[in-house]
């Protein structure tokens, strides 16, 4: 029946139904009636197709628009056009939008493909990835970008230059392992040696602050070897090269003669942003190397004299200085106080905003929760509504926030706000910030508040599992803070020995880490978890294993009580001993204290 209405139209009528149709969306009373090369006809051809259902007019605040009345009408229509009718019918609306509305971009490139004119399909289709871009439509940019790579492949500087925008745009979007793809096939291609060591970088960047640990830190060593960087297989040589470097800045100091970017040689540039990375990538799985890394890209930094890369580095320096604990706060802050000084000056939002989530990461090591509530809300206000390309710089902000509600005792707005983060995470494959929202931060609280343990349990158990996936170590924090969770777990299902024989299990290497690192946090953390099982243990038993497990509980609260941080940690689990042996009083006191 349709297609006997349409067969009796008029030329012009078929005319401008097939342009309508051709459009494949709405289009302005203006340009069918000029697509369609109507004139003073045109109203009435329109009256007739409106009159026979074919085509319906709507009013829009930018004027009347013209459409096909049913999308069974487009595919007959589309169906009677021969290959060459259609590519005609394409060419002739691409030059009527050029003419009268070329707003558009994305919609000129569609008729320009589908007309055979890649080549201005694919200018077309760049210039609307660079206005979706600008506008932060990532998620369209990106399809955009892609699609003319797809247009062009045989122009290879093109590709390249195309490949690398779609890599930023994917940064910026947050999808940081798609970013990594886009720089690597960039940086196989690439001519310019400069370019490709380049391209590698933010290839290994994107890869590390995803979590993708083994694909970053692989690149990373071809990358470092390629610009005569060494990574050092050799603990001690880590270990003297780290008090090598913080003795000489300490004797130099945090003084720094400032430069230009346009005045320093790309090349002393480029090198210290591999050490940037360098100490950004290791500093996520191996704090030692992550600490050497950024003591020698401090000193250069320092040495060249450009401010932001200053800036990037002395906000890292706020965070390693903090990792001595609660008396470190206060050379930390100055530090923290130099970087939102520079951050300011250079009117660097991402520099203020990343200053902001380290000093979250400070508050939290030197056991003022409070201020790390703060910084984090700040960090996050900064980052979300000023910058782009930030997902690692957020999730360390958003992760240190939720500690800090952990330790707070504020968990329903914990329970609240931490879904969100969680599905924002998954949905972009960011294994980092999934790892750092379930171990770091107390995901686990969020189960055990609603009294689900089993599901506290196996989020854990999850979580380090996929870690290990991407990094295929064992002795690292995500696995120290696991160990940690799920005797947390345990002791909440008053499984006392259960969470003991995991301790015991696993602290050989557990003490091992510590020492190493020395963090002040984690020691008691560490401690005071030991500490509680070991008295959980304790009260299932009795005798000399009860003695036994009472001996292992008073060694952690000695070793606690050496910090100040640990003071109230050590009185709870002293608290647990007084009540085991019969003092209660001693034990009010304690839990009061």
């Amino acid at each position: 029946v349709i297609e006997a209405r349409i067969a009796n139209l008029p030329d012009a009528a078929r005319t401008l139904l097939t342009i309508v149709s051709i459009a494949g969306q709405p289009i302005s009373d203006r340009l069918a009636r000029v697509a369609a090369r109507l004139s003073s006809e045109y109203l009435l051809v329109l009256e007739q197709l409106c009159t026979e259902h074919l085509l319906r007019v709507r009013e829009t605040s930018a004027g009347s628009q013209v459409e096909i009345y049913h999308e069974q009408i487009r595919e007959i229509l589309n169906a009677s056009l021969t290959v060459e009718d259609r590519t005609e019918l394409h060419r002739e609306m691409a030059a009527a939008l050029q003419e009268i509305e070329p707003e558009d971009p994305a919609v000129l490139a569609m008729h320009f493909h589908e007309a055979g004119m890649d080549d201005e399909a694919t200018r077309f289709t760049i210039e609307a990835a660079d206005k979706a871009y600008a506008s932060l439509a990532f998620e369209r940019a990106a399809r955009l970008y892609r699609d003319a790579i797809v247009l062009k492949p045989e122009d290879r500087a093109l590709v390249l230059q195309l490949r690398r925008k779609l890599g930023d745009v994917l940064v910026a979007s947050g999808r940081g392992v798609e970013a990594a793809g886009a720089y690597l096939a960039s940086a196989e291609t690439e001519d310019s040696p400069s370019r490709r060591i380049e391209c590698f970088r933010l290839a290994a960047d994107q890869y590390l602050r995803s979590g993708h640990t083994l694909e970053g830190i692989s690149i990373l060593r071809r990358l470092a070897t390629s610009v005569g960087i060494r990574i050092t297989e050799s603990q001690w040589r880590v270990v003297l090269l780290i008090i090598l470097r913080r003795a000489l800045i300490k004797l130099g100091g945090l003084r720094y003669h400032e430069r230009r970017e346009c005045e320093i040689a790309p090349e002393q540039l480029l090198r210290l942003d591999v050490y940037w990375s360098l100490a950004v990538g290791f500093s996520l799985i191996d704090p030692l190397l992550g600490i050497m890394f950024h003591s020698k890209h401090l000193l250069l930094a320092l040495g060249i004299g450009e401010p932001y890369r200053i800036g990037l580095s002395l906000a890292f320096e706020a965070g390693f200085r903090s990792l001595r604990g609660y008396d470190a706060y206060a050379r930390a802050e100055e530090v923290l106080r130099k970087c939102t000084t520079l951050g300011l000056q250079l009117n660097r939002p991402h520099l203020l905003g990343l200053t902001s989530a380290i000093g979250a990461t400070c508050g939290i090591l030197s056991g003022r929760c409070r201020d790390a509530k703060q910084f984090a809300i700040q960090a996050v206000e900064i980052l979300e509504s000023q910058c782009t390309g930030v997902a690692w710089e957020l999730a360390t902000a958003r992760t240190y926030y939720f500690v800090a509600l952990g330790l707070l005792g504020e968990w329903k707005e914990l329970s609240e706000k931490f879904p969100w983060a969680l599905k924002d995470a998954q949905e972009r494959n960011d294994l980092y910030a999934l790892t750092q929202l379930m171990l770091t931060a107390p995901a686990f609280l969020v189960s055990l508040a609603a009294d689900r343990p089993e599901e506290a349990y196996q989020n854990v158990s999850d979580a380090i599992a996929n870690w290990r996936k991407g990094t295929q170590r064992k002795c690292d924090l995500p696995h120290f803070m696991s160990i940690f969770e799920l005797a947390e777990v345990l002791l909440y299902k008053t499984s006392g020995q259960q969470a003991w024989d995991l301790m015991s299990e696993n602290w050989g290497w557990m003490r091992r880490f510590l020492s190493m690192f020395r963090v002040e946090w984690l020691v008691v953390l560490a401690y005071h978890i030991r500490g509680r099982t070991a008295l959980a243990a304790a009260c299932a038993t009795s005798g000399e294993k009860q003695r036994a497990l009472l001996a292992k509980a008073r060694d952690s609260v000695a070793k606690i009580k050496r910090y100040k941080m640990g003071t109230p940690f050590a009185a709870l689990i002293r608290a647990g001993i007084e009540e085991m042996q019969g003092r209660r009083s001693n034990r009010f006191q304690l839990l009061a204290n």
